[in-house]
């Protein structure tokens, strides 16, 4: 599995992204890009298979998606999965089915709004917590979340408060999946990164 964090300025800056009215970031050309890399092939030869998108409020997102290449004799494949969270860019590519969220740190409010989206177990485990352990467990376990059902395809076409996630230092795994979630701080904001994949064939 590999992931890649970068942003438009940056991209543009490598010549990688060519923005469309459809694409204004760039991103499919970033995880095209990415995904020529790990399978040792031109990014041209990289064919982007489509991909359930939802919106959000604050950052905009696709769910995962299966990429052929036909770079390789083998017909290989890739799962891919993006997040865009302005400014930021992020793309994760593996040999099994992947997500990847990548959110900024939510205020008190906007925690309190979107915990109203998790399982009660989760909610509940949450709602005990500290405002200040509360909204970084909150974004934390989001990603990790999202991750997941990017990994499963569904993306939010699923409720949310189906699956339980548990909080970041107590994380639930579903059989056959693992999920992490990881805080970075840069210029000053403090994002969290969740990933999650598949662990059995």
């Amino acid at each position: 599995m590999r992931v890649h964090r970068a942003t438009t300025e940056q991209l543009a800056g490598l010549g990688w992204i060519e923005p469309n009215d459809s694409d204004p970031t760039g991103a499919k050309s970033f995880l095209a890009r990415a995904a020529a890399e790990q399978l040792e092939a031109h990014h041209s030869k990289v064919v982007l298979h489509p991909a359930v998108g939802h919106a959000n409020p604050r950052c905009a997102r696709a769910a995962s998606a299966k990429l052929n290449s036909h770079a390789t004799t083998n017909s290989a494949q890739l799962w891919t999965s993006l997040s865009r969270c302005a400014p930021f860019i992020v793309v994760a590519t593996a040999q099994t089915p992947v997500g990847v969220d990548l959110e900024a740190l939510q205020t008190p409010d906007q925690a309190t709004d979107l915990v109203t989206l998790f399982h009660p177990d989760d909610r509940g485990a949450l709602m005990t917590l500290r405002e200040d352990h509360f909204v970084h467990e909150v974004t934390a376990a989001w990603t990790r979340k999202e991750a997941l059902l990017k990994a499963w395809g569904t993306g939010l076409l699923r409720d949310p408060a189906v699956d339980a996630v548990g909080t970041h230092h107590h994380p639930d795994q579903p059989h056959g999946w693992a999920t992490l979630s990881a805080p970075s701080t840069i210029a000053g904001q403090t994002y969290y990164l969740g990933l999650a994949w598949r662990t059995l064939s």
